[in-house]
């Protein structure tokens, strides 16, 4: 398989899109056929559908990334950002800052649904709204567990796998490859509004994307994926920890007045957080996501 090494390389942007979209299908495939392969001995419809929401991360994005890499480049590592050589101070500041995130980006999610579309698309803001109800009702079956052993599972397959498939899908693969053509700033975002898109949550649509970029930038600000994986995980973990602890972490019981001072003092802070950890960028930045 070696002659297949770096194939696509010299290819355009547009190009490399299209081989990752085929992979990404070929390898969600994969994962559907196996789902349908366990379905006759796994017989417990929640334990099915984490099987599945694993095996679709696992193969639609950690496998698919690998593998259009390998197609795309001859250094793996150097592609995806898998540098090792990271600050301390990256992983504490991007966990800081996905924590002081979250009344921000709750105040951006209450926003975000009372979004109305045009009365000429009446239809579709239905079946936008009837597939927000099925998410949240699958995500809190999902999540709602009274052991240990169940919390650690949902650790495993909402927290860990997804931190570590979708960025390296997302802020590794997609982030790269549009950067490459587009710039380092029209790469973050454009990856962004497809992590975004892909969860198929109009209604949580604003505050993911801009999730989204933050990770993109912990990424380029870094040189390294890992302070993004780790605060992607960070995020993931504290939602799957409230529900545990049955903690709401919306910002529900307080006054629009407060509602704004806390989203806005969330935004502040993070601005700050992000300039300092702009500052420990290196030099070496701009030449690393340039290759």
């Amino acid at each position: 398989m070696s002659f297949l090494k770096s194939i696509f390389s010299k290819k355009s942007t547009f190009y490399k899109l299209l081989v990752i979209f085929v992979v990404w299908i070929f390898c969600m495939t994969i994962a559907s056929a196996i789902t349908i392969a366990l379905s006759q001995v796994i017989h417990e419809e929640i334990t099915q559908l984490k099987t599945t929401q694993a095996l679709l991360q696992i193969f639609g994005f950690i496998a698919a990334t690998f593998i259009c890499t390998y197609l795309f480049d001859q250094n793996t590592k150097r592609y995806l950002n898998l540098s090792t050589d990271v600050k301390a101070v990256h992983y504490l500041l991007a966990a800081t800052i996905i924590i002081c995130a979250i009344p921000a980006i709750n105040f951006i999610a209450e926003w975000n649904e009372k979004i109305k579309l045009p009365e000429c698309f009446h239809n579709i803001e239905l079946w936008m709204q009837q597939q927000e109800i099925k998410n949240k009702e699958l995500t809190d079956r999902f999540l709602t567990t009274s052991s240990w052993g169940g919390f650690f599972i949902n650790l495993l397959v909402m927290a860990i796998i997804p931190a570590l498939a979708e960025e390296l899908f997302f802020r590794g693969l997609l982030q790269k490859t549009f950067s490459k053509h587009f710039g380092v700033h029209i790469g973050i975002w454009l990856s962004a509004i497809l992590f975004s898109g892909i969860h198929l949550q109009f209604y949580g649509f604003f505050p993911r994307m801009l999730l989204g970029a933050t990770l993109g930038y912990f990424v380029y600000w870094s040189c390294s994926i890992y302070p993004a994986i780790f605060a992607h995980f960070i995020n993931n973990a504290i939602i799957v920890a409230s529900v545990f602890f049955s903690k709401s972490n919306k910002i529900s019981s307080i006054g629009t007045t407060n509602q704004w001072a806390i989203g806005l003092t969330s935004c502040i802070v993070c601005g700050i957080l992000l300039w300092i950890l702009q500052k420990y960028r290196t030099r070496a930045n701009d030449v690393a996501h340039e290759q």
